[in-house]
């Protein structure tokens, strides 16, 4: 009983953590949404895409619970984004396009709860697989995520080069207008010179084109030096263009360029959740109308069937990491009424709070269940890697108050005689009472005396360190015995009297 009320425990201070860490970006979000110059991304999309590449590339350098957590993780993200995919419609009535939208780029968070967090306590339920069925399962999903993640990138790249291949800089009486567009964006509310500075040099730098590839406006581009504003090759008026330049300049502002590529990445790595590739979609309408809402804040009647008329007549394809003006038909119906008949919505931060919560608890309670990689015996798993030929030599006997070293060569062939036959099965995610301590000694290589690791033996199971001297700070790799009983601890505590009792 103490035991489950320590699990319910964690469950609810990790979810309620969650919960708050995400409400206080949501509204840390919210607030600088107020000023279109101080408008902060949604949970810092950059972080993502560039975490996600690394843990690819490095988590094979790593043990094996660093796939282990991601498992967890997307297990929570596939519950969670089927529980918003439900929700959405109900949500959309009551909350904020921007609400909406800081929804579906949750799982952003969730991704960084793997980093470090394990549960301290046994789980719940214990899954046992084999290495080869492991390494199969990581295959594919590796394989996945990488096909996906090129398919996505290779995409965006060809779009860009198609578009930028043909386009020409639009006149300068339009890039002034661009300019006076995007100084008066900027001036709503900023307090800080040093800002607004930094966002005219960005105005300045950016490239605006016109491109016979695309249908409808809009921003391309991830980097400073890369970004750019493309028109379509037709003619619009000077109440168009402000309409056009204000919808995009807010984009830019928001950093929404980043937040698609942060959802392509959520998809690449979740690519067998369907409902992450249908949240793909909603989420990249809800940032639409966000903006759609900002743009036509103070707008009249007239002034925003204006806007709709715009979104009308700029009907396009959404390719690549972009921006675009108007694109799906669904998307446009719903952009359209939300426009044209405002109404004043919640900015959603109960809404956020809650979900959150639920979505740490499935992580948490995922983090429950427990992994084992079974297969091998101490022969095969110990004494048989790195070349073969190890064998036990220096055992250290743990006595009242200090203790013993012995060399004898008989005694070392007893204890390997009693340990090379168990079975094994290592815990991947999380640690396990590996029993009372008996002894440990040092694993070499033939007559060499070549030492290759440090083992420390217990009733239930194995500690193994990598490091040839008695370590300190290293941690170990964690091995629990099959079945405990076979160790025979009658047959130890005659050759460890001492030790033992």
């Amino acid at each position: 009983m103490t035991d489950f009320w320590s699990r319910l425990g964690s469950l609810a201070l990790y979810s309620l953590a969650g919960g708050m860490l995400t409400l206080l970006l949501f509204v840390q979000h919210s607030v600088a949404s107020r000023h279109a110059s101080r408008y902060a991304p949604a949970y810092y999309p950059q972080a993502l895409p560039l975490y996600m590449l690394a843990f690819v590339l490095l988590a094979p350098l790593f043990s094996p619970n660093s796939f282990t957590r991601l498992l967890h993780v997307l297990m929570a993200v596939l519950g969670y984004s089927t529980l918003l995919w439900a929700l959405t419609p109900l949500l959309r009535r009551r909350i904020s396009a921007q609400g909406c939208a800081a929804l579906w780029l949750l799982p952003n968070l969730l991704f960084f709860s793997l980093i470090g967090f394990q549960f301290n306590i046994a789980p719940l339920v214990i899954i046992r697989l084999t290495r080869r069925a492991l390494r199969i399962a990581v295959g594919i999903w590796v394989s996945g995520f990488a096909a996906v993640l090129v398919w996505r990138l290779v995409s965006h790249l060809c779009f860009r080069r198609t578009v930028l291949r043909s386009a020409v800089p639009v006149s300068a009486q339009e890039r002034n207008l661009f300019l006076s567009t995007w100084s008066g964006l900027c001036l709503v509310g900023d307090v800080w010179p040093s800002r607004f500075k930094r966002n005219k040099t960005a105005s300045e730098k950016l490239s605006i084109l016109r491109s016979p590839a695309v249908d409808s406006p809009l921003s391309i581009g991830l980097l400073k030096k890369t970004r750019c504003l493309v028109l379509p090759q037709r003619a619009y008026s000077e109440d168009e263009l402000r309409l056009i330049f204000r919808h995009e300049i807010i984009h830019l502002l928001h950093g929404d360029n980043w937040l698609k590529s942060t959802l392509s990445f959520l998809c690449a790595a979740g690519w067998f959740i369907p409902t992450l590739w249908l949240g793909l979609g909603k989420a990249s309408e809800d940032l639409e109308l966000c903006c759609d809402e900002l743009a036509t804040d103070d707008f009249a009647e007239d002034q925003r069937k204006e806007y709709i008329r715009l979104l009308l007549s700029n009907a396009g394809t959404e390719k690549g990491f972009t921006t675009c003006l108007s694109a799906s038909a669904s998307g446009l119906r719903y952009r359209m009424a939300r426009v044209l008949h405002p109404k004043k919505r919640r900015a959603g931060f109960l809404a956020v709070f809650l979900l959150s919560v639920v979505a740490f608890s499935l992580c948490a309670m995922v983090g429950m269940v427990g992994i084992k990689a079974v297969g091998g015996t101490v022969q095969t798993e110990l004494l048989d890697r790195d070349g073969g030929g190890l064998h036990p030599f220096l055992i250290e006997i743990p006595i009242p108050g200090a203790t013993a070293f012995r060399r004898d060569p008989e005694l070392c062939k007893q204890v390997e005689a009693m340990l090379q036959g168990l079975e094994l099965e290592e815990p991947l995610d999380y640690s396990d009472d590996a029993g009372k301590y008996i002894c440990s000694f040092l694993l070499v290589r033939g007559d060499e005396f070549d030492v290759v690791r440090w083992v420390h033996l217990y009733e239930r199971g194995l500690e193994v360190y990598k490091s040839a001297k008695k370590p300190t700070n290293e941690r170990p790799r964690i091995y629990l015995f099959s079945d405990p009983s076979q160790l025979d601890l009658e047959g130890l505590q005659a050759l460890f009297p001492t030790a033992l009792y």
